[in-house]
């Protein structure tokens, strides 16, 4: 878990950790943070990583962080990592960060050390409030965790079961490959589960019936729409996320916006819907 804290007499925004440090933190506090600079601009930057116990992050994910684009360009940056696990992390995170861009954040063994070398003995730091798509993008998380640990403990099963179903639904088998799909995008953040749209069902808002997303009517093209199989209502609408623009609604997941008018089930996991209903134009056809 993570939240950020902004300081605005002394223009400083800190990220505090705590627990298990995993990818989807690094993926969604970005996001959040790249939001932050959109609305309030550069900020200098305060990691502390006082409360985290474990690290649950592939050395991967890590050295392509690293080597990726900085989100405060320009600023003061620095690291608390007071013992491991978080100690070796950053120092591997930040020889990465100086070799890719010949500058490298401060580490400290302290937030009064990291105070001290911001210019400042005592800070007011007020917690920023997380907007909808960050509260979106912390609930897909914590759904495709929960299918990940099913699958893990399960996965031979779990892998039978789903072949079967596919051979069960023929229309399956003869889905457009140019097509994206909710399940290729739940997919790109697993890591010990495979999903397809035979595994995912909804309910429909406009006549009621559940439905699998192997069945819906898929409209591909610039986006990509479901439609109940039975009264043609919309139900989730796929969107690329162009350029760099940061505002965005729904879930964001594998470099689309996901638009859900119903709560997306995956056994006894739920995606819950997002609350901001779909464009007009999202209408199906």
């Amino acid at each position: 878990m993570f939240r950020l804290l902004y300081d605005a007499a002394r223009n400083v925004l800190m990220t505090e950790l705590s627990g298990t440090y995993t990818e989807e933190d690094i993926v969604i506090r970005d996001r959040q943070v790249a939001r932050f600079v959109a609305r309030h601009g550069l900020a200098r930057g305060l990691m502390d990583y006082t409360g985290v116990t474990r690290v649950d992050v592939p050395m991967d994910v890590i050295v392509r962080r690293a080597q990726s684009p900085p989100m405060l360009p320009g600023q003061t940056r620095i690291v608390v990592a007071p013992a491991e696990p978080a100690y070796s992390l950053n120092r591997v995170f930040i020889a990465h960060q100086y070799f890719s861009r010949k500058v490298e954040p401060l580490m400290v063994h302290s937030v009064q050390d990291a105070y001290r070398a911001l210019g400042g003995s005592r800070f007011h730091f007020q917690p920023i409030e997380e907007d909808d798509q960050t509260r979106w993008e912390r609930t897909a998380a914590a759904a495709l965790a929960a299918i990940d640990a099913r699958g893990r403990k399960d996965a031979e099963v779990y892998r039978r079961a789903s072949a079967e179903l596919k051979q069960a639904l023929p229309a399956f088998q003869h889905r457009k490959l140019s097509s994206i799909t909710v399940s290729d995008l739940f997919n790109t953040m697993l890591r010990h589960a495979e999903l397809s749209d035979a595994d995912l069902s909804m309910s429909c808002p406009g006549c009621q019936r559940t439905t699998l997303l192997a069945n819906c009517r898929l409209w591909g093209g610039r986006k990509t729409t479901y439609s109940c199989p039975r009264c043609a209502a919309a139900l989730v609408e796929l969107v690329p996320i162009r350029g760099t623009s940061v505002e965005s609604a729904g879930y964001s997941l594998g470099g689309f916006n996901v638009w859900t008018h119903a709560d997306v089930s995956c056994g006894d996991v739920l995606l819950p819907k997002c609350l901001t209903p779909l464009r007009p134009e999202a209408v199906a056809r």
